[in-house]
């Protein structure tokens, strides 16, 4: 899959596997958006790799709509993968 120039959005990723994705999207060259229940750890993985941090509980369907809408909000224009 070529992601460079695509915004991709990773649950879970303030750390572990979710973490390890994030950082390999990023280096393949996607925009990220890192979402976690922990904010903390989503925000140090943003930091890393400058992308988009958001606190989300995918268990919650109001935090998976915010979750995209900062992701539109953020990167107005490009493709979403998901």
């Amino acid at each position: 899959m070529e992601l460079d120039g695509k915004v991709s959005i990773i649950t879970g990723a303030g750390s572990g596997i979710g973490a390890a994705c994030a950082r390999a999207f990023a280096a393949q060259g996607s925009r990220m958006v890192v979402a976690d229940r922990n904010l903390d750890g989503a925000r140090a993985v943003a930091e890393e790799i400058d992308a988009l941090a958001v606190g989300c509980d995918v268990r919650r369907k109001q935090d998976i709509e915010a979750l995209v809408a900062a992701a539109e909000k953020s990167y107005a224009g490009r493709r979403l993968l998901q």
